[in-house]
C-alpha cells in the first residue's frame, strides 16, 4: 500500500484468489456484518477512504476491493473478461470467499457488476445499494437512443483501449485526474488524487480500465436484455441528480426489482461522483442505509 493510502490505523491489505480465475487486492476494516463497497472508473478502493472508518466504527466488516484491471488487481488481456455480469460473478466469488452474506454497494462500474451480482448470486446478498448506474435493463433501452449515446459520447473514446491508454498515460493520467475533480464539481483537492493517477499508471492498468468500455459496446443491448432476471432483495438507490451522463430518470430501476422493496433517495444539488463531491453526506446516507437494513433484520 502507498504511504497516502494508508490512511488510518487499523486497516488491512489483503489478496484473494478466486475461481473466476482473477485475483482482487482489498482493504479491509472492522469486525460485524459484512458491507462491501465497490468503486467505478476511474478509481479504486480509495474512493472509498470516507465511508470505510465509517461503516468500521458503526460495527461492520468493511470490504473494498479493486476491481479487476484496476490497481493491484489481476488484469487479464481478453475482451470478454470484462463483461458486466463477469464482473457480477467476480463480487459473488468474493463474498462466498469472505464468509457468505453481504449488503453489496456500488458505484458506477462498481455498481454495474454489482447489480448483476444480486441477479447472479441472489444467495450472496442481503441488500444492494446502488450509486448512479442504472439497472443494466434500463441502461440498455436508453442505450438505443440517440440521445443517451450522445450524454456518453466518451464511451466511443475509451472503448479504443490502446488509443485510450495511450493518451491516458502520455499525459500521466492528467485527464483522469481532471475527470474526477470536473465531475465531483471540482470540491476534491487536486492533490487528493494522486492515488489514483497512482494506480491507473500501473503495468497495464489504464488499458484494463478503458477494456470496461470495450467489453460494453462490443455487446448489442438486446443481448445485455437476454441477462436481465428480476432481483427480490431489497435495493436502496443513492443518485445524485446532476450525472451529465446519466439522467434523473434512469434512477428508477422499474419492475426489475420488488418495488416494495426499493427506496430511492435523490441528491438533487451533486452528480456522478456524490461520494467524493460531499464525502461526508453521502457517506453518513450509506451509513443510515446499512444500518437501517441491519435493524430490520434483527426485528
Amino acid at each position: 500500500m502507498d504511504a497516502d493510502e494508508a490512511l488510518w490505523e487499523g486497516l488491512e491489505e489483503h489478496y484473494v484468489d478466486l475461481p473466476t480465475g482473477v485475483r482482487l487486492h482489498y482493504v479491509a476494516q472492522g469486525e460485524g456484518p459484512l458491507v462491501v463497497l465497490v468503486h467505478g472508473f476511474p478509481e479504486h478502493w480509495y474512493g472509498w477512504r470516507d465511508t470505510i472508518p465509517r461503516l468500521a466504527q458503526a460495527g461492520f466488516r468493511v470490504v473494498a476491493p479493486d476491481m479487476r484491471g484496476y490497481n493491484r488487481s489481476s488484469k487479464p488481456d481478453e475482451v470478454e473478461a470484462y463483461y458486466a455480469e463477469v464482473l457480477g460473478d467476480d463480487l459473488g466469488a468474493l463474498i462466498a470467499s469472505l464468509g457468505g452474506s453481504a449488503i453489496l454497494v456500488g458505484h458506477d462500474w462498481g455498481a454495474a457488476a454489482s447489480w448483476f451480482a444480486a441477479m447472479r448470486h441472489p444467495d450472496a446478498i442481503h441488500h444492494l445499494v446502488i450509486l448512479n448506474m442504472p439497472h443494466p435493463a434500463v441502461f440498455a433501452n436508453a442505450w438505443k437512443t440517440f440521445r443517451q449515446r450522445l450524454r456518453s459520447a466518451y464511451f466511443y473514446f475509451f472503448r479504443l483501449r490502446n488509443v485510450a491508454a495511450f493518451f491516458y498515460r502520455r499525459f500521466f493520467a492528467f485527464p483522469q485526474r481532471f475527470m474526477l475533480w470536473f465531475f465531483a464539481g471540482r470540491k476534491p483537492k487536486w492533490r487528493s488524487l494522486d492515488p489514483y493517477a497512482r494506480a491507473a499508471l500501473r503495468d497495464g492498468a489504464m488499458r484494463a480500465m478503458m477494456t470496461y468500455y470495450t467489453a460494453l459496446l462490443r455487446r448489442a443491448p438486446d443481448d445485455t436484455l437476454a441477462l436481465v432476471r428480476p432481483i427480490e432483495r431489497p435495493v436502496s438507490i443513492l443518485w445524485g441528480s446532476k450525472d451529465p451522463a446519466f439522467g434523473k430518470a434512469m434512477a428508477d430501476p422499474g419492475d426489475h426489482v420488488d418495488r416494495a422493496r426499493l427506496t430511492i433517495r435523490y441528491f438533487d444539488d451533486l452528480g456522478h461522483f456524490l461520494h467524493l463531491q460531499d464525502p461526508e453526506r453521502v457517506s453518513a446516507a450509506i451509513a443510515d442505509v446499512v444500518q437501517q437494513r441491519e435493524e430490520e433484520k434483527a426485528d
